[in-house]
């Protein structure tokens, strides 16, 4: 990741991080249903290795820091976006002792088999490309005690990819759900550059040539027009994600680690019962 791409992503992040309380929610946010995985594995590895426990935190997930962590837990949260760390991790209140450090997850400074448990909500969708990911997957398992755990919510993208059009008819036709479920929808429908990543200012792009009178929208669907314009939030901007379909996923990690226990979500993409995100837990 280069200095250009820490850059865009900061400047990206900055602004999701004062949406975050207004306008960020499901399925862009973890829900109630979303973290109990987390927390449910992390007192199960409570249990079974006494001790001094650490666990990494792959980003500021707010949700995630502020879980029902046991006490015999210290948390150390990773992000390359400084200006994110010092907008989200003044407002977020772990429930035990915790750090915040800006660094690359690809080379984390820590010692080999140091870590119990990894979390991370969308982590590995905030890469810059598919290589990218499998960078992440190794340091993770140099970071990892040995049998050490890792805990990721990945967004997928259907298996039968949704067009563009399909993702404006079903906004005008009122089938989507939300603006956030619309971000999703048009992230995964935005075409992938040959490493895999969607820029998100190609979406806006789209989104802008798509040519909707947002006032005439809000009030057609019963949104307020603050929901229509954070659509904007994509503008410009350079930062990248990787949206790969389940089993592209799973191909992913399968040289890395062992599947232990995966929860498929369904949402309202392509107005059918589809797969949007799934969450991993895994072993080194």
């Amino acid at each position: 990741m280069t200095s250009n791409d820490v850059q865009a992503g900061a400047g990206h992040w900055g602004s999701y991080e004062r949406q975050w309380g207004a306008q960020i929610a499901s399925p862009l946010r973890p829900e109630a249903a979303d973290i109990t995985p987390i927390e449910d594995c992390a007192a199960g590895l409570d249990v079974s290795r006494p001790g001094i426990k650490r666990a990494v935190l792959l980003g500021m997930t707010r949700d995630v820091a502020e879980m029902r962590w046991p006490a015999a837990f210290r948390l150390v949260a990773f992000d390359y976006a400084r200006g994110r760390i010092e907008s989200t991790w003044t407002a977020t209140h772990p429930t035990i002792p915790a750090a915040a450090v800006c660094a690359d997850w690809r080379a984390m400074p820590l010692p080999d088999r140091s870590v119990t448990l990894a979390a991370g909500d969308g982590s590995y969708n905030s890469v810059d490309s598919a290589a990218s990911q499998d960078r992440v997957s190794r340091e993770l398992v140099r970071v990892l005690e040995p049998c050490g755990t890792a805990i990721v919510r990945f967004y997928v993208r259907p298996d039968r990819a949704e067009t563009l059009g399909a993702v404006f008819d079903a906004l005008r036709a009122g089938r989507i759900g939300g603006v956030n479920a619309l971000k999703l929808r048009l992230k995964f429908a935005t075409p992938a550059a040959a490493d895999g990543s969607m820029c998100l200012g190609d979406a806006w792009e789209y989104w802008n040539d798509a040519g909707f009178d947002r006032d005439a929208l809000a009030a057609r669907l019963g949104w307020t027009r603050a929901a229509v314009d954070a659509m904007d939030s994509f503008k410009g901007k350079e930062t990248r994600f990787v949206f790969a379909t389940l089993a592209e996923t799973r191909a992913r990690l399968t040289p890395h680690f062992v599947e232990t226990r995966s929860e498929e979500h369904t949402s309202e993409l392509q107005s059918q019962s589809t797969i949007s995100y799934a969450v991993f837990c895994l072993k080194k």
